[in-house]
């Protein structure tokens, strides 16, 4: 299958991260990735949720929480990431129980409850980021799935032969993150994050970076390791989002 122009920019949001360096972990590695689908007519009252859950997490003091919803995919999903110290913090409980009452908390879950049709939460882990600053107004995402076995070659793949060539374009806002609970370990997440969506028209990344006879050669090569499952696209609500994340390149 031909991958289409979503597909291979994502792919080149992940390599590219990997082109612009390979340093120290950043201070943010594990997140919690909420994929949440509301129901169609309680998308205010799910956002009214949201709004309180922000404000909530503001005060516990994480660095960020970023809240996307779907443009291509569905409409009705809502993507909310947050970092999370270690696996070993959720021993601790829910940090909101240090703001809201038990009865508000209790009341906050009913909200949500009602608004939604189904809740789905992965962590992921950093393998490289490259680009600092708030989120951008979309967020382009592509969820890869390597062949069982195939995950060193890939990574070797992306940054022995990807990254050099794509590292000649212009770089943005990237990330690479590994599925390590919540779904199949052999996924990788990687985020694009643009203010315009004007890099799907034309010609995508790898024809820009390779040429077409080199682009089409990669792409053969990356089909023959794994497939992309999933080509999404997320406009960012920027009224319940905040925080920012430093540029700090880094690879496992």
């Amino acid at each position: 299958m031909v991958p289409s122009k979503l597909q291979i920019l994502t792919v080149a949001a992940a390599v590219s991260t990997l082109a612009l360096g390979q340093q120290t972990p950043p201070s943010d590695s594990l997140y919690s990735v909420s994929h949440v689908t509301v129901k169609a007519d309680h998308r205010a009252t799910y956002e009214d949720y949201l709004k309180k859950m922000s404000d909530g997490y503001k005060k516990v003091g994480i660095s960020s929480y970023t809240v996307y919803r779907g443009m291509a995919g569905n409409p009705l999903e809502y993507m909310i990431v947050r970092p999370v110290k270690s696996f070993a913090s959720l021993d601790e409980g829910n940090q909101l129980a240090n703001v809201f009452k038990p009865a508000e908390l209790a009341a906050l879950n009913t909200m949500r409850d009602q608004a939604t049709e189904s809740v789905r939460i992965a962590y992921e882990r950093t393998v490289v980021s490259a680009g600092g600053g708030t989120g951008r107004k979309y967020r382009i995402y592509s969820r890869f799935r390597v062949k069982q076995g195939m995950a060193q070659a890939y990574s070797d793949a992306m940054k022995n032969e990807w990254a050099p060539a794509i590292g000649k374009l212009d770089g943005t806002r990237m990330r690479l993150r590994h599925v390590v609970r919540g779904g199949s370990p052999n996924d990788f997440i990687s985020t694009f994050d643009v203010d315009s969506l004007a890099g799907l028209d034309g010609e995508g990344p790898a024809v820009r970076a390779m040429g077409a006879d080199k682009a089409a050669a990669w792409n053969k090569k990356i089909a023959d390791m794994g497939v992309t499952v999933e080509a999404l696209l997320y406009i960012r609500i920027a009224e319940l989002s905040w925080g920012a994340t430093a540029a700090a390149p880094a690879t496992r």
